[in-house]
């Protein structure tokens, strides 16, 4: 694959700003959407058909983990990457359970961002290795 497609979101429009930015200087990254509330995740996926989910799980308009599920029942194909601030152990239990492998807290540096990114790029790229 060449370009890989990301939807983010989070409700919060200068983490979404920053994100943007960084990723748009990345190659083989396309930032394809964005959407500032678990209501917006569902319609973005489905017109964006992003590679990508990167997601803050605790949005305004309520906790996103019952939208995740549905993104991996109605979109399979779709990696959901969470982006977090408040990874509790119950958080992180209920978002394991709807099946999210890839739970990074905000805290880390950007590149370890593009690491798991680029990780997941490499399975979607050889999904048998």
């Amino acid at each position: 694959m060449d370009v890989v497609r990301i939807l983010l979101a989070d409700d919060h429009a200068i983490v979404r700003d920053q994100l943007s930015a960084r990723l748009a200087r990345e190659p083989g990254l396309a930032l394809v959407g964005e959407a500032s509330s678990s209501s917006q995740v569902i319609e973005s996926s489905q017109i964006f058909q992003p590679h990508i989910l990167l997601i803050d799980p605790i949005m305004r308009d309520g906790l996103g983990v019952e939208v995740i599920r549905q993104i991996a029942l109605e979109l399979p194909a779709i990696t959901t990457v969470v982006l977090t601030a408040a990874a509790d152990t119950a958080l992180v239990l209920e978002l394991r359970r709807a099946g999210v492998r890839h739970i990074l807290s905000k805290n880390i540096a950007t590149q370890e961002l593009i690491e798991t990114i680029q990780k997941i790029k490499n399975e979607i790229d050889k999904p048998n290795a």
